[in-house]
């Protein structure tokens, strides 16, 4: 997602728009997903407190980062470089969460067309 990001933006025809980046938050838990029953319309929905968690991570992300939980650093079992990046208190949250940084290679535009990693 990052790499398409970069290549999209490189290709914006306005300069200001080469200027945004994409803040990503991963995490792991249960949710419910399904069918939300509203008076006016039915509604597909995914609610939980991972759901909330990782909005308010994903929040925090800064332009080119992947911010992970503490439980996905777990699953990940040493297959990915990450970096501890904090105990961070999230809005909502009585305890503070772990947070780790993937490490990655800086992501730089492709030459191919800005949509062939979409």
């Amino acid at each position: 997602m990052q790499r398409a990001f970069a290549n999209l933006s490189a290709g914006a025809p306005s300069p200001a728009l080469c200027k945004l980046g994409l803040g990503i938050g991963i995490g792991a838990g249960r949710v419910i997903v399904g069918n939300v029953d509203a008076r006016e319309a039915m509604d597909y929905a995914v609610v939980g407190d991972a759901v909330n968690v990782e909005a308010r991570l994903q929040s925090l992300a800064k332009a080119g980062e992947i911010l992970i939980t503490e439980s996905v650093q777990v699953l990940l079992n040493g297959t990915t470089e990450t970096e501890y990046s904090g105990s961070t208190q999230l809005r909502g949250r009585r305890e503070p969460i772990d947070t780790y940084k993937l490490r990655a290679t800086e992501m730089r535009p492709t030459t191919s067309s800005p949509h062939s990693d979409l």
